[in-house]
C-alpha cells in the first residue's frame, strides 16, 4: 500500500460519520437539476435515511426518478485548500417509504435519538416521510491527484491520479503523458494539457513533500504547498506559511516542448532546491 492510500484509508474511517446532514442532487421530470440537504441518520443496512416533505421539490424528484446523488463536504474553514476540499460523493438509489413501512418505528428512533426534540417533532408530522437513499457507487476525494473510488462502504482503489492507471492518472502507462510505446521509442508528441494535469496529480498525489521543498525556494516559510496549474512555461502554487496563504509562480527555464521535458525539468528543479536547502541546513 503506497502513502496516499494509507493516507486515504485513515482519512476515509469516519469521515461521513461527522455529518449530520447530506448535500442531496436531484434532476426533475424535464432534467432540471436541484440541490438541496437534508439531516439524515443510517439504518440498520447503512443506507442514508432523511425524512422529507411532500412539499419539497427534492421529493417529487426522488419519486419520479428512483435516484439521488449525496455529497458530503468538508468545512471550507478547516481545509487547507480551498480548491481540494475533502469529499465523498455517491450515486444512490432512493426510495421513499410509507409511514406504513415495517421500518418506519425504527427510523422514527434513530432520528429522534440523533435530533433530539426537533427529530421528534418532524418525524410527527404527516406530511414528512422517509427517503432511503442506498449507495450503488461512490468517490473519495483527499486532494489533487487523488481520487478513489468507494464500494460498500470501502476504498477499492485510486482513479484519476493513479490507482488503476499505472499510478500517475489518465491512463497513461508512465504517467507522464506517454503510452509505453511512446516512450521506448522517444516519442517527441507535443505538450498537451492532458499531460500538464497528469504532471500536476502526479506531482500532488505521489511528491508532496517535492512540491513543498520548491515552493520553498520562493516562500522559505512556507509549511503547506500544492500545484494549482501547469503549463509550457511554468507552474502555479498555493502556498501556506503561519501567517498567510500566498499564490506562487515557478518558472521553468526555458519553455516544455513535450510531456517527457515536463518530467525532466521537475526533476532538475526539485535536485536543485535540494542542493539549496541542504546548503542552508549545513
Amino acid at each position: 500500500m503506497t502513502d496516499i492510500q494509507k493516507t486515504a484509508e485513515q482519512a476515509f474511517d469516519g469521515f461521513a460519520a461527522g455529518f449530520k446532514s447530506l448535500v442531496l442532487a436531484t434532476v426533475d421530470a424535464e432534467g432540471m437539476p436541484a440541490a438541496s440537504y437534508i439531516p439524515y441518520v443510517e439504518d440498520a443496512a447503512g443506507c442514508f435515511v432523511g425524512f422529507v416533505s411532500g412539499l419539497s421539490a427534492h421529493t417529487g424528484n426522488l419519486e419520479q426518478s428512483g435516484r439521488a446523488g449525496v455529497l458530503f463536504l468538508e468545512d471550507e474553514t478547516t481545509s487547507r485548500e480551498i480548491f481540494a476540499r475533502r469529499r465523498l460523493s455517491y450515486a444512490c438509489d432512493a426510495e421513499i417509504l410509507p409511514r406504513e413501512h415495517a421500518d418506519f418505528d425504527d427510523l422514527v428512533k434513530r432520528f429522534a435519538g440523533r435530533f433530539g426534540e426537533m427529530g421528534d417533532r418532524i418525524t410527527s408530522m404527516p406530511d414528512f416521510r422517509p427517503v432511503r437513499l442506498t449507495p450503488r457507487s461512490g468517490t473519495f476525494i483527499i486532494g489533487f491527484g487523488a481520487a478513489f473510488d468507494v464500494q460498500n462502504g470501502k476504498l477499492v482503489h485510486q482513479t484519476g491520479g493513479a490507482g488503476g492507471h499505472g499510478g500517475h492518472g489518465h491512463g497513461h502507462g508512465h504517467g507522464h503523458g506517454q503510452t509505453a510505446d511512446q516512450h521506448a521509442h522517444g516519442d517527441r508528441k507535443p505538450l498537451t494539457a492532458d499531460d500538464c494535469q497528469a504532471a500536476l496529480e502526479h506531482m500532488n498525489g505521489d511528491h508532496a513533500d517535492a512540491v513543498l521543498l520548491l515552493a520553498r525556494t520562493l516562500h522559505p516559510n512556507a509549511d503547506h504547498a500544492t500545484l494549482t496549474g501547469i503549463d509550457a512555461t511554468g507552474a502555479d502554487l498555493a502556498v501556506t506559511t503561519k501567517s498567510q496563504e500566498l499564490s506562487a509562480r515557478l518558472p521553468f527555464p526555458q519553455p516544455m516542448e513535450t510531456a517527457a521535458d515536463l518530467h525532466t525539468v521537475f526533476r532538475e528543479l526539485v535536485v536543485s532546491a535540494r542542493g539549496v536547502a541542504d546548503t542552508a541546513s549545513s
